[in-house]
């Protein structure tokens, strides 16, 4: 290494034999020196292990540190500006480099010492990584959940969705084919309130007002039968009309005399008469006597002038003489118009209304749907010829059905022992018990029991029950049967009793 021509040195222009005469407890440092000790070092820090990784993973700062140049001439600088012994300190000229290369190892070290908080920063990689799985975990997991939740929700609804819309298919079939046949009718008229029918009688004919009645009979000729439903007539503002106007309409060609009798109060019924639709009317009277006087000259031609009451069926007998029967206690006259005998004119007077039927069963149906009052008047004669110009003891419809009065009424004309049946009137104050005994001399015989009389009186009548006008269900003391079979057909503690009830002696 070349030393600078202005700097004062021990060697220069001296021989060998200086040397020797110095002093042997000073030591001398030299170039050489220097580099050996630059070299070992170089050496020692290339074969540390630890500082490898470093360079690799900083390349930049390691270019920075390696130069040759630069250590090598840091050390001449240091070399140089040590203070030599053999050197006058005043003679010896300053150094034109200023700068001393030491600052540059330090730089090195500095580096060196920057470095371990880069490896630092490496370390903490793993941290973000773990954090990363564990958010990546939690996001499958709820993802798996929320898939679990939904496929749980779907298993649990699906059937319930599907019974939902099964039910209707299977369920609405039966429920719409039912009502279609059978509710309208029912919904359109009542069976136990008053219904309206409407008929303008300034516009529509007698023919049309037939139709307007056969009309409302075609929609109950539909249900099964049961109580006659009850309409009362009105006009285009739905008002009542009186019934002289309506007969007057309607060619009801009653007497002068007989519909002056009659009120304006009026009821049609219509009645499903075992697949026979019949009609019957029940209209008020102020004058109970003189129609009982006049209805036996109407019926000669009752037929003729009823016939808007048969709705166009034409009656197989037209004349005849009317008959005399009983229906709970009713005095009823009636001609059969048929073979069949069910079409027929019935008629009944109570002590407030004339009640009119087409056919049996008509009429005692209607009867039991009013609950007429307690008396009925007689009218006309009895078969034997024994005027009936008075009024009979009577008892009213009990509660049971005219189903149970006709069957029992049936065991009657076969005398079937053992048949009973119960009348009584309104209040049920009085009661009595028939029981059929069986026949005796050719008679129906009949045992009766006052229930709810004093010790209980009974009697025994015999009844033909060979004949249709004797019936069992009436007082045998009523018109139908004579004075003279009461006397002679009946006996026992009862029929004293209905003697002086007779006679106005006693009452029930």
């Amino acid at each position: 290494m070349t030393i600078q021509s202005g700097s004062s040195s021990p060697f220069q222009g001296g021989s060998n034999d200086q040397t020797s005469s110095t002093p042997q407890e000073f030591s001398f440092r030299t170039m050489q020196d220097d580099l050996l000790a630059l070299q070992k070092k170089d050496t020692a820090s290339t074969d540390k292990p630890s500082e490898s990784p470093i360079k690799t993973q900083q390349p930049s700062s390691s270019a920075q540190i390696k130069p040759a140049p630069t250590v090598s001439t840091p050390q001449t600088k240091d070399f140089a500006a040590k203070p030599n012994p053999f050197l006058d300190q005043a003679t010896t000229p300053s150094t034109p480099n200023k700068e001393v290369p030491l600052p540059e190892k330090n730089i090195t070290q500095e580096t060196k010492i920057i470095e371990v908080p880069t490896a630092e920063t490496n370390y903490s990689h793993p941290n973000n990584s773990a954090r990363k799985i564990i958010i990546f975990v939690i996001i499958i997991l709820a993802i798996g959940i929320v898939s679990l939740g939904g496929y749980y929700f779907w298993l649990t609804q699906s059937p319930e969705q599907t019974q939902e819309v099964a039910l209707p298919v299977v369920e609405t079939p039966a429920s719409v084919e039912e009502p279609v046949v059978i509710t309208p009718p029912v919904e359109k008229y009542s069976a136990t309130k008053p219904n309206y029918l409407a008929i303008d009688l300034a516009t529509l004919s007698t023919t049309e007002i037939q139709a307007s009645i056969s009309a409302a009979a075609n929609d109950i000729k539909d249900l099964p039968a049961q109580a006659p439903y009850e309409f009362i007539v009105v006009d285009a503002n739905n008002n009542p009309i009186a019934f002289p106007i309506f007969a007057t309409a309607a060619k009801l060609n009653f007497t002068p005399t007989l519909l002056s009798t009659l009120g304006e109060t009026f009821s049609l019924f219509i009645y499903n008469d075992n697949g026979n639709i019949r009609l019957a009317l029940s209209m008020e009277t102020n004058n109970v006597a003189v129609l009982a006087k006049e209805l036996p000259q109407q019926e000669k031609t009752f037929t003729a002038d009823a016939s808007l009451l048969f709705l166009g069926e034409a009656p197989e007998i037209m004349t005849g003489t009317f008959n005399t029967g009983s229906y709970n206690n009713f005095s009823i006259r009636y001609l059969n118009l048929n073979a069949q005998e069910n079409l027929s004119i019935d008629y009944t007077v109570t002590d407030s209304q004339l009640v009119i039927g087409t056919s049996k069963n008509t009429l005692r149906a209607t009867l039991n749907k009013l609950r007429l009052s307690t008396t009925s008047t007689t009218i006309g004669r009895t078969d034997d010829g024994t005027p009936a110009d008075k009024s009979s003891i009577t008892i009213t419809p009990g509660d049971g059905p005219s189903l149970a009065q006709a069957d029992f009424e049936d065991k009657f004309r076969v005398c079937a022992p053992g048949s009973k049946y119960t009348n009584k009137n309104d209040d049920s104050s009085v009661v009595y018990e028939e029981t059929i005994i069986g026949i005796q001399e050719n008679y129906c015989a009949i045992k009766w029991i006052g229930i709810k009389m004093e010790n209980s009186p009974e009697m025994t009548c015999l009844y033909d029950h060979t004949n249709k006008n004797e019936s069992p269900l009436g007082i045998p003391a009523a018109a139908f049967v004579s004075e003279e079979k009461f006397d002679t057909l009946c006996s026992g503690p009862l029929k004293a009793i209905m003697v002086k009830a007779l006679s106005g002696e006693a009452s029930f």
